[in-house]
């Protein structure tokens, strides 16, 4: 026999409840701020004197005030042996850096193929020393370590 599908029960209409509606805020009128003006100064006449110095002339304008930063490229210092203002000189040399690299390396297992040695030809793993193009003598050395 056929058997009518059986519909879901019907449900009761719910109770509608009035929600209060929110009242807009109300407007508050500000009035402009008040600008007090400060009263009329006179004013300063300032001058401005510009000097200029002919080529070949000796100007005092060279000289480095402070120490340098010594890093990997060349700077502009004054050297203490021949008192000239000059750009550095750069040269790497092997320092405590290249050899701590050189023995991390040979731990993690790199000496099969001597890679444990790449930090010698590597200026980034080297100290930098600066010297004087003039006199040759050491300015600064940027030590890695």
């Amino acid at each position: 026999m056929y058997q009518q599908p059986i519909a879901p029960p019907a449900y009761a209409p719910q109770p509608q409840i009035a929600m209060p509606m929110a009242q807009p805020a109300p407007v508050m009128y500000c009035p402009p701020p008040v600008v007090q003006q400060a009263p009329p100064q006179q004013q300063q006449q300032q001058s401005t004197t510009v000097v200029l110095n002919q080529p070949g002339q000796n100007n005092n304008n060279d000289d480095v005030i402070g120490s340098p930063t010594f890093r990997e490229s060349s700077v502009r210092c004054k050297c203490n042996n021949c008192r000239k203002t000059v750009f550095t000189t750069v040269e790497a040399e092997v320092g405590v850096f290249t050899w701590l690299m050189c023995t991390l390396l040979f731990i993690c297992g790199c000496s099969t193929c001597f890679l444990c040695l790449l930090p010698f030809c590597l200026d980034r793993c080297k100290n930098i020393r600066h010297t004087c193009p003039n006199c040759q003598t050491t300015v600064g050395v940027f030590k890695r370590i």
